[in-house]
C-alpha cells in the first residue's frame, strides 16, 4: 500500500538571483483561481473548484513531486475528483507542443491502487495522448518504484491529490518522434512555468499490459496557461519534507 502523505504546502520567497543555479525548482499557486499578474490562464471548475497547484523538482535526485487541492464537484453530491492528466514547459502553454514534453496520467480512483503513466506528450487529444506510437515512458504498474509517495484525502469539502515520483526515466527519454535536442519533459523554470493540467470525476481507466488502454470520465475541468511564476529554491525540498513529516506525525495521531 503506497502512503498517502502529500499535499500542497505554502513555500516562501526568496531571492531568484541568489539561486540563479539552483538544481531545484518550484512553483506553487495558493490561488488557482486569481493566480495572480504576468500569467494567461484558462480554468474550469467542472470537475472540482481547482483550488491551489504546487509542484516541486530536483533535477539532481531526479524527485518530481506535484500536488492539487480541490473544492466539490458542482451540482454533484456523489462525484469526486479522483484523477487528473498534467504537462508542464519551461514557460509557454504545453497545448500544441508535440515531442518535447511528458505527458503524466495519475490514476487516483482508487487510492489503495494509484497509477502514474507517463508517455511523450504529442500536442493534441488530451485523454488519448498515451496512444501515440513510441511514447511509452514509465508506468507504475510495471515499476511501482517509480511512485514514491501518494496521496487521496478527503477533508470536509475539500480533495487533495497529489503524488511524488522519480522521473529519471522522463528526464533521459530520447523522443523517437521528433527532435531530441527539444526533449525537456517534465522541467520548467528557472523563473516561469506552462501548465496543462485537466482534472476529471467519475473517471475510468482501464490498462493493457500496465499501459493505460482507455480514459474516460463524467467530468472534465482544466487549468491550462503560460508564464505562471517558478521559483530555483534549495530550500523548497526542505519546507516540503518538514510539511510532509507533519501531515505523517497527524495521520499517526489519528489512527
Amino acid at each position: 500500500m503506497k502512503s498517502n502523505i502529500l499535499a500542497p504546502v505554502l513555500l516562501a520567497s526568496v531571492s531568484l538571483a541568489a539561486f540563479s543555479n539552483a538544481q531545484q525548482v518550484s512553483f506553487n499557486i495558493p490561488n488557482a483561481q486569481n493566480p495572480g499578474s504576468g500569467s494567461s490562464i484558462g480554468i474550469s471548475n467542472a470537475a472540482g473548484t481547482i483550488k491551489s497547484l504546487m509542484s516541486t523538482y530536483d533535477m539532481t535526485t531526479n524527485e518530481f513531486a506535484f500536488s492539487a487541492k480541490f473544492g466539490p464537484v458542482p451540482g454533484s453530491s456523489t462525484l469526486k475528483t479522483d484523477a487528473f492528466w498534467l504537462v508542464l514547459s519551461p514557460g509557454k502553454n504545453p497545448k500544441g507542443t508535440a515531442d518535447e514534453l511528458a505527458i503524466l496520467y495519475f490514476d487516483a480512483i482508487n487510492p489503495n491502487n494509484a497509477t502514474l503513466t507517463a508517455y511523450a506528450y504529442n500536442g493534441v487529444n488530451g485523454n488519448n495522448s498515451f496512444q501515440t506510437a513510441n511514447a511509452r515512458i514509465i508506468s507504475s504498474r510495471l515499476d511501482p518504484s517509480v511512485l514514491k509517495a501518494v496521496t487521496a484525502v478527503t477533508e470536509g469539502n475539500e480533495r487533495t491529490l497529489g503524488f511524488k515520483i522519480n522521473a529519471e526515466a522522463i528526464k533521459n527519454f530520447i523522443p523517437q518522434n521528433g527532435n531530441p535536442a527539444n526533449w525537456t519533459g517534465l522541467k520548467y523554470g528557472p523563473e516561469k512555468v506552462g501548465i496543462w493540467f485537466h482534472p476529471t470525476a467519475g473517471t475510468t481507466m482501464n490498462y493493457s499490459g500496465g499501459w493505460l488502454s482507455q480514459y474516460s470520465f463524467k467530468k472534465e475541468g482544466w487549468f491550462d496557461g503560460e508564464n505562471f511564476k517558478a521559483v530555483p529554491e534549495p530550500m523548497t525540498m526542505g519546507l516540503l519534507a518538514i510539511g510532509l513529516a507533519g501531515i505523517a506525525a497527524r495521520k499517526r495521531r489519528k489512527s
